[in-house]
């Protein structure tokens, strides 16, 4: 038998106890989960974005469903930075799993202000910039649409910050690459490529295993139906990992992300 892979990951200088980390917006603030699995065999919980003030969002209904999936038009509610330090901190405190908070803005002081806010807030890991937002000061030009404007949040956003900056980046764009490098430039510590695109696209990554280490988390080309499948790719042993459907119809259960976890760090490794 042999033995079970260590699949603690780090990247930007945070150590997480694994690669798997839950995305912002479905998952809420995290504690909405708690009753479907245990948030500490995770690596992190990106939380719903946050703003300087509460948003109500839109007005329901803000789900309609279709033969593949779903549409949704939340409208960016959250309870605003006030109120996430106050009410929604201490429950995350003790998840047991890293923090990451997701943060956005209408204008670059809306950004700096929740930054500034959190900066003392103990607990949390990084923050995440959520750039796919109209700026209101320039036209309604999105942030993560314009170089320049991603450059400037970025690079003003990293002096004030007092952990790791990572650039969530728009798919809704003709040169993805551009706009990363100038978040680079700017001093961001990692990128988030990316979220929900216009239009359908299947999610396929894999967790690389070598000598019982994760050696990187790759995306792949070829559809993955199972949620965990593995095989040899050059001398390592790579788990393909796929949380959105690629199967019209299918859907994602509550907790596949504690499952794919299990198959993963199976001393003999995932069914075949």
């Amino acid at each position: 038998m042999s033995q079970a892979p260590d699949l603690t990951a780090e990247f930007a200088g945070i150590r997480l106890k694994s690669p798997v980390i839950a995305a912002s917006g479905t998952f809420g603030y995290g504690e909405e989960f708690k009753r479907f699995l245990d948030l500490k065999r995770i690596g992190a919980v990106v939380v719903k974005g946050t703003s300087a003030k509460p948003i109500a969002g839109n007005q329901p209904p803000r789900l309609f469903p279709t033969a593949s999936g779903m549409i949704n038009s939340i409208g960016l509610e959250n309870v605003g930075v006030d109120a996430f330090i106050r009410d929604k901190m201490p429950a995350l405190r003790d998840t047991g799993c890293s923090v990451f908070v997701n943060v956005f803005g209408f204008a670059e002081e809306e950004y700096a202000e929740v930054i500034d806010k959190l900066n003392p807030c103990e607990g949390i890991a990084a923050y995440e910039l959520n750039v796919s937002c109209p700026n209101t000061k320039h036209g309604g030009m999105m942030f993560g649409t314009d170089p320049q404007q991603i450059h400037s949040l970025t690079k003003m956003l990293k002096a004030r910050s007092n952990r790791p900056l990572i650039v969530k980046m728009s798919p809704n764009v003709t040169d993805i690459g551009e706009l990363a490098r100038a978040a680079e430039a700017a001093g961001s510590d990692a990128l988030t490529v990316a979220p929900p695109a216009r239009r359908p696209v299947v999610g396929v990554g894999a967790v690389v295993v070598q000598d019982g280490r994760v050696l990187l988390i790759r995306r792949g080309k070829e559809p993955i139906t199972t949620l965990a499948r593995h095989r040899k790719w050059d001398g390592a042993t790579w788990f393909g990992m796929n949380l959105i459907p690629d199967t019209p119809g299918a859907t994602i259960r509550v907790g596949d992300e504690v499952r794919i976890l299990d198959e993963v760090s199976a001393p003999d490794g995932p069914p075949r």
